[in-house]
């Protein structure tokens, strides 16, 4: 994964019947995007009570899920060629897919 990734991973939540969604956002559009919940309905509801309850870094929130798998997780700098090549390539973000042998 890419150091590079600019991407926040939000957590909505209604105040009147505890609906809940994520939403994957660039950084620098988090501001923007809690402003438009501002009386936007709840599709569960209708209720305009919607709120972001967590944010977190979308590095750290797969490395979470990946520990949570036993899973490793390598941050490759973007100074690197190797690093320029994984974000320009693969959007940041590739993976080695493992199966258990039978």
């Amino acid at each position: 994964m890419s150091e590079e990734i600019d991407l926040v991973r939000l957590n909505i939540s209604c105040s009147a019947c505890g609906y809940q969604e994520e939403h994957t956002v660039k950084g620098k559009e988090v501001v923007s995007f809690e402003q438009s919940l501002s009386g936007k309905p709840c599709s569960s509801c209708a209720a305009p009570s919607l709120t972001v309850v967590d944010k977190k870094d979308i590095i750290d929130d797969i490395a979470d899920l990946a520990t949570s798998t036993n899973t490793e997780v390598e941050v490759i700098s973007g100074e690197t060629e190797e690093g320029q090549m994984l974000k320009s390539t693969f959007g940041g973000v590739a993976a080695f897919l493992r199966f258990k042998q039978q």
